[in-house]
């Protein structure tokens, strides 16, 4: 029987130490499985980030040319409006230049006029009546003239105010397309 019980002891450890081998390696295996498990969600995750990746460079790429043409369309605007303000400032100046070359004339028109007739008033040796009135009328035309002179001001003054606006504004356009 001591034989019996040994051999059945020299059986006993190792298909107990192969049952513990069994658990263990099982334990390695399932430990395998969910790490292989998990690799392959990982590499799922990676192909679906790269196609994430390859699309959004797709679209940096069509914004970015989106971009450039923006760009260039913004470009040529703020070119146009700076050509429209010169011009505009040129029309403007040649305009004032113009109206104060009509002031200066009429205003010597005037002088010489004055000049003129009372020269003749006193060659012609009219009476005082006479020049009276007639200087009065002289000075009543005198006055409409002065009330010309005053409106074609006013009209410069206004031509001044209405470009200084469009300045501002052709600024205002232009500093708002730079943001």
């Amino acid at each position: 029987m001591k034989e019996v019980i040994l051999q059945s002891k020299n059986i006993k450890e190792p298909l107990e130490k192969g049952k513990i081998d069994i658990v263990v390696l099982s334990k390695r295996l399932e430990a395998y499985r969910f790490e292989k498990e998990e690799l392959n969600n990982k590499k799922e995750l990676l192909n679906n980030l790269q196609l994430e990746l390859s699309d959004l460079k797709w679209r940096h790429e069509v914004l970015y040319q989106r971009f450039i043409a923006i760009e260039a369309e913004r470009d040529e605007y703020q070119n146009k409006v700076r050509a429209a303000m010169y011009e505009s400032q040129q029309k403007n100046y040649l305009k004032n230049a113009i109206l104060d070359k009509q002031i200066i004339n009429t205003i010597n028109k005037r002088d010489v006029h004055n000049a003129t007739i009372n020269e003749l008033l006193v060659g012609e040796k009219i009476d005082s009546k006479t020049v009276t009135m007639i200087q009065t009328k002289l000075k009543n035309i005198g006055h409409e003239k002065q009330v010309i002179i005053r409106e074609i001001e006013k009209e410069i003054s206004q031509v001044k105010q209405d470009r200084q606006k469009l300045r501002k504004d052709c600024q205002s356009i232009l500093s708002d397309s730079f943001l």
